[in-house]
Formats: C-alpha cells, sequence, structure tokens
C-alpha cells in the first residue's frame, strides 16, 4: 500500500486558498480512498496507479481556474502493508511517553487526574511556556 501526501494550491489567487482546497477535496473524497486532511496537505491511501491518477484528476480539477499551480507531492510505498494512515501514527503515539502524548494534544485526560505528578496550574503554565518558546501553538488541556 501507498500514502500520498499531497500539498496542490494555485499561486494567482490571492491569500485565502480554502475554497480550492475544498474544490480538491471533493476530488479526493470521490475517489473513495481513505485519506486525512492535515493543516498543510492531506495524506491519502491507496495503490500506486490510484494515486498518480488521483493526482492527475486534482491537477486537472486546478488547471481551468489558475494560470501557476504548485504541488507538493511525497509519496511511501511500502509492499504487504494495509491501514497505514492510521497505522503509522499509531505506532508512534505507542511509543511516546504519556506525558509527551499530553503535550501535543494526542491523548485525552482528565486535568488535574495527578498520574503524572503535575497538577491543572501546573499543566496549564507548562503548556503557555511551550507555545511560546516554539511560537507555534500546542492544544491546552
Amino acid at each position: 500500500m501507498t500514502l500520498m501526501e499531497l500539498a496542490m494550491y494555485p499561486v494567482d489567487k490571492g491569500e485565502s486558498l480554502s475554497a480550492y482546497v475544498a474544490k480538491l477535496l471533493d476530488v479526493i473524497d470521490e475517489s473513495g480512498l481513505q485519506y486525512q486532511l492535515g493543516p498543510m496537505g492531506t495524506v491519502i491511501e491507496g495503490e500506486w496507479d490510484e494515486l498518480v491518477a488521483l493526482l492527475t484528476r486534482c491537477h486537472q480539477t486546478l488547471a481551468p481556474l489558475s494560470n501557476r499551480i504548485i504541488a507538493n507531492v511525497k509519496f511511501d510505498s511500502r509492499k504487504g502493508s494495509t491501514n497505514r494512515l492510521k497505522g503509522k501514527v499509531n505506532s508512534v503515539t505507542e511509543k511516546m511517553s504519556q506525558q509527551k502524548q499530553r503535550q501535543v494534544g494526542l491523548e485525552a485526560f482528565s486535568p488535574g487526574d495527578g498520574d503524572d505528578g503535575f497538577d491543572k496550574s501546573q499543566r496549564h503554565v507548562n503548556h503557555e511556556q511551550t507555545n511560546q518558546n516554539i511560537g507555534g501553538r500546542i492544544p491546552n488541556p
């Protein structure tokens, strides 16, 4: 089975491109393949030929609407494997400590449950400090 990560967008349509991404998601959804939308692209699982055909359909969808299209594409093929879209994420999260899962928002938990030695107020402060340190947004528990 193969995973394809795709980010495709017109570069001559201004700052907001969500309408064009939505058009591509319709094409992806109609393919019947499993996919996961992310903030910077979409990962789709299928056979190589299905994915390349889908990539072509996505480009054909945007081509009449734009004079210039950027496509960032990555493929990961692995023989004899299935359900890789969820399996790869699960494999990593199983290996992460529960504390790390909480920091990146991968595990639901009850704030202040005390299982990690932090109380609710400490957890909140730690997340705020992390957000400031990396300039990113990590979900607060």
